[in-house]
């Protein structure tokens, strides 16, 4: 890295002069994506209703229909419930007929209205009333009508409005296409994309069914819980104090790892420091999936890190052992504690629910 840090450098200043001149990519519409690609949605400026921009819908394909969709964001959601909506588009063919249509889904089903439209523009509108308690709320705009087959062709999508009857805000998120994509969000999707994560310019279900701190708090738990015992796929857990007081080992051995690793030599520091990083990357690679797919992840993620742990672990421990006691005398004590935790378990939990009697 040394020798080439001229290279780096100049790359890394050629990216950032790319993004600063280069900040949207025209022909990609934000807040929008487009299916069955999952990618942002296709924007053709010059080609909206007064000579603006407008969203393009591609379906070339004969077994799954080309589409245009959006989710309400998180924070809108609890705004609609118990309200009649109503969505209207404005919609023409790009060169031939083709039928059209809009759809307003949710939790309970969906509302949706088609037409055949033609090169010359249309409005077309559907309504529907969300229920209370609805965790997510989707717009689509697609081509073809399911009842009348097969149908491929290329059409344009403007005016797209959201709203509450008898009101006048736009529920949806750049409705007009005016907006496009910016460079770093196009990045970002494609890193996301290359790691398996939901494109971060839609909200995905799984983000609707709890708000993302709970989710992650959530999964916290789950993980944690499950690391330290949770049988019979995840259906037999250890009592909730069992899992209090490994909660407060736990932390008082993180502390502790930090709290010596003040004092520790250069060489083990380095290495406490090369443990922690081995186990911060097993805890990303369990909980990221949680940000785009509705999982929980499970301890047995954790194992192929068990000793880095360990050592942290015995090395936080370590920290809080009395003057008194020698190292050796201490370590006894956690040994027979952990020896007797596996027993207990073993008798009082796992054999409770494993054997007939």
């Amino acid at each position: 890295l040394h020798k080439h840090r001229r290279r780096i450098l100049a790359a890394g200043l050629t990216l950032l002069a790319a993004l600063l001149l280069f900040p949207n990519v025209p022909h990609r519409a934000r807040a929008w994506e487009r299916g069955p690609q999952r990618d942002a949605a296709l924007r053709a400026a010059g080609w909206g209703v007064n000579g603006s921009a407008a969203l393009l819908l591609q379906d070339h394909l004969s077994d799954r229909r080309g589409y245009v969709a959006q989710d309400l964001r998180a924070d809108r959601i609890p705004r609609v419930w118990g309200q009649d909506l109503v969505l209207t588009a404005k919609v023409r063919a790009l060169s031939r007929p083709l039928w059209v249509c809009l759809s307003v889904a949710d939790r309970d089903g969906q509302s949706t209205a088609c037409d055949r439209v033609s090169t010359t523009w249309q409005a077309l509108a559907v309504r529907r009333r969300v229920r209370r308690g609805t965790p997510f709320l989707r717009v689509v705009v697609g081509v073809g009508a399911p009842h009348y087959g097969p149908a491929t062709g290329d059409a344009l999508v403007d005016d797209v409005v959201l709203r509450r009857v008898g009101r006048e805000e736009n529920l949806l998120q750049n409705g007009r296409a005016e907006a496009p994509l910016s460079r770093p969000r196009l990045l970002a999707d494609r890193v996301a994309r290359l790691f398996h994560l939901a494109p971060t310019h839609v909200y995905t279900p799984a983000r609707w069914r709890y708000p993302l701190p709970e989710k992650l708090a959530l999964a916290a738990a789950v993980l944690f819980a499950s690391f330290w015992g949770n049988f019979g796929w995840l259906q037999y857990p250890l009592p909730l104090p069992v899992y209090l007081l490994l909660a407060l080992v736990t932390l008082a051995s993180l502390m502790g790892a930090v709290r010596g690793s003040r004092s520790a030599p250069t060489g083990e520091r380095r290495l406490l420091l090369f443990d922690a990083a081995a186990v911060a990357l097993a805890l990303a690679g369990s909980m990221t999936p949680v940000l785009a797919a509705d999982w929980l992840p499970q301890g047995r993620y954790l194992f192929p890190v068990l000793l880095p742990m360990l050592a942290l672990g015995l090395r936080g421990l370590d920290a809080w052992r009395p003057r008194e006691w020698s190292p050796g005398r201490w370590m006894a004590v956690w040994v027979a504690g952990a020896a007797a935790f596996s027993l207990a378990t073993l008798a009082w939990v796992v054999t409770l629910w494993y054997t007939p009697w």
